[in-house]
């Protein structure tokens, strides 16, 4: 591990239970390269203008029990199949869920651990997509176990067939489904 983050202005060393964030004030670039499994207390991106990914070319993961908070109109994506198991908030910009390719390496992976206990809540300002780069294609396609959603006021777009979700709360903004023609395709939503 290197010295690549901030703590007051001073470099340190990342650990293991400490909070991250990621910000316009980034002076480098902002693929966000996982080359081992993390796991932080929390993850921030607050970022309008500078767009974030994370990603793994050794397969590593963010994991632990920490939450993960969207802010600023800017995007983050998500490429690696993640498991931490605290709930998913995004209050402004774009969430794009980019890893998996299959039902067995499914997109909502990207967005931590299954679970009946976690929330993905998506307030006004922001968005939630599933297959931004149309990576999926095929009957075997899926996002599954996603834990429950809850819409107040923003989008989750869903593009992907075969979609399971624990709940979904829509208190306000908008759900939008567009799937090609698929033989056999399905989308699982139970309604709160």
């Amino acid at each position: 591990m290197t010295t690549n983050w901030l703590n007051s202005g001073v470099p340190v060393t990342y650990q293991d239970g400490n909070s991250a964030q990621f910000d316009d004030t980034a002076t480098g670039p902002t693929t966000v390269n996982l080359a081992t499994n993390v796991s932080p207390a929390s993850v921030v991106v607050s970022n309008s203008a500078k767009a974030y990914t994370f990603s793994s070319t050794g397969g590593y993961v963010i994991g632990g029990v920490g939450s993960l908070s969207k802010l600023g109109g800017g995007t983050v994506t998500f490429s690696t199949l993640n498991s931490y198991i605290g709930d998913l908030m995004i209050s402004g910009g774009t969430v794009m869920a980019n890893a998996g390719t299959s039902s067995s390496t499914p997109a909502g992976g990207a967005l931590g651990a299954p679970g009946s206990g976690r929330t993905i809540t998506v307030n006004s300002g922001g968005t939630l997509k599933f297959n931004a780069n149309g990576i999926f294609g095929g009957s075997n396609t899926a996002i599954n176990n996603l834990p429950n959603l809850v819409i107040s006021g923003g989008t989750i777009q869903i593009t992907v067939p075969n979609t399971a979700v624990g709940a979904l709360t829509l208190n306000g903004g908008t759900l939008s489904i567009a799937l090609t023609a698929n033989n056999g395709s399905a989308i699982y939503l139970p309604l709160n």
